[in-house]
């Protein structure tokens, strides 16, 4: 068992002992006088004898020995620079995750997300915010500031991802959460200066017994209207063949299609609404958050059908996980 103090303070404590040995204490008096063991004592006074004061210098610990070699590791850096698109992933977007996945695939090496983290910082990878700029943009002329207004300029700059409207969950500009790069340097993902947009309507069902779950969405490319939510209600009865509770939330026309469905006496189904101003008791914000941070973070798609491809395989992936369909909830601490 290692002793109590620094490392400084242990070679002070064996300077001392070797001073005593000098003049001319035995082995048990020094043991005694510094609360050790004999043996170490008498280890103390062998590299007295053998090496001198210099043999009471401490002595640093190497450490474990690395998982990856240098070599390795200058590959790794090479493949975090070219990206993760350039890597296989979907998005643009570095996590500790991600760089474990990749060194696990290319070098058959494991690390976990607290080891990955270090190793980066290491290397010189720290999180990042992404500055978005659109594609259009001409960087010559930016760099000498020509052809652009001071307001086209802002209104370039400000980009636009994701043209999904925060009413259904969904945003209304691409996230940007912080992307791994080399400290310093910012990343730069470029999209397009557009006004598509994509419009969703969904609900997470879930059994009374809460062994059940399941996810519910439509995509549209344009605006949500009443007849939309009542028709996407139609089709869930349909699919779920059980009585509904439908809790809403206080969007106008959510309000509206509820009032339409008690006016044509719809069976089996009742309503309850959410507190108002209250979006994180409702378990569909984190349906549309997890697509928003996690599987489509800095996605640049290069037009609104790769961006309806990439949210419709989002939410299919969210649809057959049962433990993330239930975190929904937890993560809403909705009583049910």
């Amino acid at each position: 068992m290692r002793p109590h103090g620094s490392a400084a303070e242990l070679e002070a404590r064996r300077r001392r002992a070797a001073a005593c040995f000098q003049a001319g204490e035995s082995v048990r008096t020094v043991a005694e006088r510094f609360g050790v063991d004999r043996s170490s004592a008498k280890r103390w006074r062998r590299a007295w004898r053998e090496e001198g004061p210099d043999g009471f210098a401490a002595k640093p610990h190497p450490g474990g020995k690395r998982k990856l070699s240098d070599a390795q590791r200058d590959e790794l850096v090479d493949s975090l620079i070219a990206g993760s698109r350039a890597a296989g992933f979907p998005t643009d977007l570095w996590t500790c995750a991600r760089v474990v996945e990749l060194i696990r695939d290319r070098f058959g090496v494991e690390y976990d997300s607290g080891q990955i983290a270090r190793v980066l910082r290491q290397l010189g990878f720290t999180p990042q915010k992404p500055r978005t700029v659109a594609r259009e943009q001409d960087p010559e002329a930016v760099e000498h500031g020509v052809g652009t207004s001071g307001a086209d300029q802002k209104k370039t700059a400000a980009g636009c991802q994701h043209r999904l409207p925060r009413r259904n969950g969904l945003p209304a500009a691409a996230a940007e959460p912080a992307d791994l790069g080399p400290r310093g340097c910012t990343p730069v993902p470029r999209s397009w200066d557009r006004r598509d947009r994509l419009s969703a309507i969904g609900a997470v069902v879930l059994s009374p017994a809460r062994t059940q779950s399941g996810c519910c969405f439509d995509v549209q490319r344009k605006n949500v209207k009443t007849d939309n939510v009542i028709d996407f209600l139609r089709r869930l009865r349909r699919k779920v063949r059980r009585p509904l509770i439908v809790v809403w939330d206080r969007w106008s026309v959510h309000r509206s299609a509820e009032r339409r469905i008690t006016q044509r006496g719809w069976k089996r189904i009742e309503s309850e609404y959410l507190p108002a101003y209250r979006p994180e008791l409702n378990p569909v914000e984190a349906m549309w958050s997890h697509a928003k941070y996690a599987d489509l973070a800095n996605f640049v798609p290069d037009d609104i059908d790769e961006l309806n491809t990439a949210v419709h395989a989002s939410l299919d992936d969210q649809a057959t996980d049962h433990r993330l369909k239930l975190s929904f909830f937890k993560t809403a601490q909705l009583r049910l």
